[in-house]
């Protein structure tokens, strides 16, 4: 088996329409890094329902308790799916041809 490499890590801000106060501090943003393969298989073995795999697949993304993540208001929820969903379009951002 080959070693596993250390690649940088690509994040995305997703800004809260809804800042939330969670954990004693207020957050008006979050963090969500590009999902990997070992990631989904994380939560596959859950015996939870697909609403919770996904709150704890995004938890383990933004690197945060799922707790927060069920305290978000449904438009931020709805947000970091869309930002979720990005992450696995095959459409590059491409410079504007001229």
């Amino acid at each position: 088996m080959a070693a596993r490499t250390q690649s940088p890590v690509s994040r995305t801000e997703v800004t809260l329409q809804y800042p939330i106060f969670f954990d004693g501090k207020e957050h008006t943003q979050i963090l969500i890094r590009r999902p990997k393969v070992r990631d989904m298989l994380g939560v596959e073995d859950s015996t939870s329902n697909d609403a919770q795999k996904e709150i704890d697949l995004f938890a383990n993304l933004c690197e945060c308790s799922p707790d927060l993540i069920t305290e978000l208001d449904m438009l931020d929820y709805a947000k970091l799916q869309e930002t979720y969903q990005g992450f696995l379009s095959s459409k590059r951002k491409t410079p504007a041809k001229r």
